[in-house]
């Protein structure tokens, strides 16, 4: 197999070097030349034939030799944010003297990941050098990067030669975060996007009186009266809520991925539970997120801030495959508490499921993704009406307000 390959690889870079007319022009005209040598008989002729013909193939062998000597390490695995750029670092050496001159390099990439510069980067001189490029994919997923792909032109400027390095890595691309404001996401942690209000809300909760300061209390919660009255530092108690473990359901039921192009309705529902995962997560609350998978739900305990990479991973190979209903999955997801589920289309089975999770007093927050933002007759405003009717809090994310 390895020897097939090996003649396929000749084959190809053959038919491309007879096909170069830089390459054929100066061979050619060296035939010319041989050919009126040997019939007038001047040597001079010959020499100079011969000196053409050798030229472009001296220059075409010295400078793959040279390219044949180059490799390349990179990271196996990248990590980036759907629609945000990210660089993969690609050190390439050479084992026979200095790279190249004018050497540049470029990554072969799926469709859905693009490059900033397709045209390559520009390697620097030396015997091995680093070079960063840009990648910015379209939509979450795993891809395979590479291999690098190295071309330069030969001494004589006659051709350009390309050669590819075998090193690919893995790129995981995370879901785009995108803010809601539904249910109790909302009134636990404040507006989108601020961490400092979300920290504050998480260390404090409600009010629960007055004690004697401890190690480790932060100044800014001493109570300035108390201490002056009895002469002892002491600060505010307030109720912990950062053990509450907080529900977050992503239907993943077959049809519910709906849409064309890099970005489907899936995407965004996997956005607005990063972002409610994320957020939880920021402000001290464990996590139990429910992703469906055939005729299981898939249940990930996120403790902390540290688990978060794993949540995020997860919701980028989400597909829409399994057989559990979004009703199904909101009522094994209920409990004392909150839940917040996250859909791409309702039916009556899910209104008639909030019916019944709601009133086993479990408060249900639903984020509803509308897959045709731009049709003001979208059947998704009146699906929020009868699931508001049903009991849930919903909120419509709409594609064209969030990304």
């Amino acid at each position: 197999m390895g020897t097939l390959s090996r003649l396929g690889t000749a084959a190809k870079e053959a038919a491309l070097l007879v096909l170069n007319p830089r390459f054929v022009g100066p061979c050619l005209a060296g035939l010319f030349c041989l050919a009126v040598a040997t019939v007038v008989g001047v040597s001079y002729l010959f020499t100079m034939a011969m000196a053409i013909l050798a030229l472009p193939v001296a220059s075409y062998i010295v400078q793959t030799a040279i390219l044949r000597g180059c490799s390349a390490t990179r990271e196996r695995w990248l990590v980036a944010t759907q629609g945000e750029r990210t660089a993969a670092a690609v050190r390439i050496s050479s084992a026979r003297g200095p790279l190249p001159h004018g050497l540049t390099a470029r990554d072969n990439l799926p469709p859905l990941v693009e490059a900033d510069s397709p045209e390559g980067i520009e390697v620097p001189n030396g015997n091995d050098a680093e070079v960063r490029i840009w990648l910015r994919p379209k939509k979450r997923g795993r891809y395979v990067i590479g291999p690098t792909e190295i071309s330069t032109w030969d001494p004589f400027g006659m051709f350009r030669l390309k050669r590819h390095l075998g090193a690919t890595s893995e790129l995981v691309v995370y879901p785009r975060p995108i803010p809601v404001r539904v249910g109790r996401i909302s009134r636990r942690l404040g507006e989108p996007g601020t961490a400092e209000t979300t920290g504050r809300i998480a260390a404090r909760g409600d009010f629960a009186g007055v004690r004697d300061w401890r190690h480790g209390d932060e100044l800014r919660r001493v109570h300035w009266k108390t201490t002056a009255r009895t002469g002892r530092l002491a600060v505010v108690e307030f109720e912990d809520s950062a053990g509450e473990l907080a529900t977050v359901a992503l239907d993943l039921s077959r049809g519910s991925d709906i849409g064309h192009g890099p970005v489907t309705s899936l995407d965004i529902a996997a956005g607005v539970a990063a972002y409610a995962v994320r957020e939880h997560l920021r402000a001290r609350r464990p996590v139990r997120l429910l992703l469906p998978h055939g005729s299981d739900i898939v249940r990930l305990e996120l403790a902390s801030s540290m688990d978060l990479t794993k949540g995020l991973a997860a919701l980028a190979d989400a597909r829409a495959d399994a057989s559990v209903s979004a009703g199904d999955l909101l009522k094994s997801s209920a409990r004392d508490g909150s839940v917040l589920l996250i859909v791409s289309r309702s039916d009556g089975g899910l209104a008639e499921a909030v019916r019944e999770v709601a009133a086993r007093g479990t408060e249900v927050s639903i984020a509803l993704i509308d897959p045709e933002a731009s049709n003001p007759r979208s059947p998704v405003a009146q699906a929020a009406a009868e699931l508001e009717r049903a009991g849930a809090e919903v909120e419509v994310v709409r594609e064209a307000e969030r990304l």
